[in-house]
């Protein structure tokens, strides 16, 4: 495995995370459901990856799509991970990453409100599960 795609699997969107082996970021982004699996082997080409993929909402759907747009393609693997409490974590990641001014830090960052949704962090939190599950980073 070169790289790991952290999916955060959702009714309607899907966020995503490609992390290299040893844990640096290379892309997040959050796509629609109906083009999240394109994306995925979009992301993949090329490359020898392992899919973390969240085990909550609609995780089988996608797991076939994702296998479906894979098509014969060899270099890759899907494992399913533990989501629980991701979602709280990816809020938390995408709020430290993105600070307003000076004066909205003095709000507690439990009672802050994203300003867009954080799928991508989700997955980026899922994907460093996985390569922690695995040893190659925290």
């Amino acid at each position: 495995m070169d790289f790991v795609i952290g999916v955060d699997p959702g009714l309607s969107k899907v966020g995503l995370a490609l992390l290299e082996e040893g844990g640096r970021l290379v892309k997040r982004c959050i796509d629609p459901r109906s083009s999240a699996a394109e994306e995925i082997a979009a992301l993949s080409a090329g490359r020898t990856v392992e899919i973390a993929l969240g085990d909550g909402t609609k995780t089988r759907e996608v797991e076939a799509e994702i296998i479906s747009a894979m098509g014969a393609r060899d270099g890759f693997r899907i494992v399913r991970v533990d989501e629980r409490n991701s979602t709280v974590e990816g809020r938390r990641l995408f709020l430290l990453d993105n600070r307003k001014p000076w004066w909205a830090r003095l709000i507690p960052i439990g009672l802050r409100t994203p300003d867009r949704p954080w799928d991508d962090y989700v997955a980026e939190v899922i994907a460093r599960r996985y390569l922690s599950i695995k040893g190659k980073t925290a």
